[in-house]
């Protein structure tokens, strides 16, 4: 028992390391559009990554392109929540809102 206890002493959870080693740091903007691109998809689920589109980040927002207008009613509600968790992900207040918009050129 002591035995197992020194074993797992000093080790950090599999959770951690992945976490840690996820995290942003000292990024530049180019970086940090491309790393929440990245994460887009694991923070809102594979749905609504379907459908829309990080485009870019003008003072902490967060614009994201969706495919049809009917989306943004139903995003609305989310935004603050998705704000949160890439916020949380990055372990430092990268966004302070997302901007939903319909994309150029797509069906009404």
């Amino acid at each position: 028992m002591a035995e197992e206890r020194s074993h797992k002493s000093g080790w950090d959870s599999i959770g951690n390391i992945f976490s840690s080693s996820l995290k942003l740091s000292g990024l530049k903007k180019p970086d940090t559009v491309e790393w929440i691109s990245f994460h887009w998809p694991l923070v809102v689920g594979e749905e609504i990554a379907s459908i829309s589109q990080v485009s870019g980040i003008v003072r902490k927002v967060l614009h994201v392109s969706v495919q049809r207008k009917e989306w943004l009613s139903a995003l609305e509600p989310l935004r603050k929540k998705f704000t949160q968790e890439i916020n949380q992900r990055a372990g430092m207040i990268l966004l302070s809102n997302i901007k939903f918009k319909v994309e150029p050129n797509s069906p009404s």
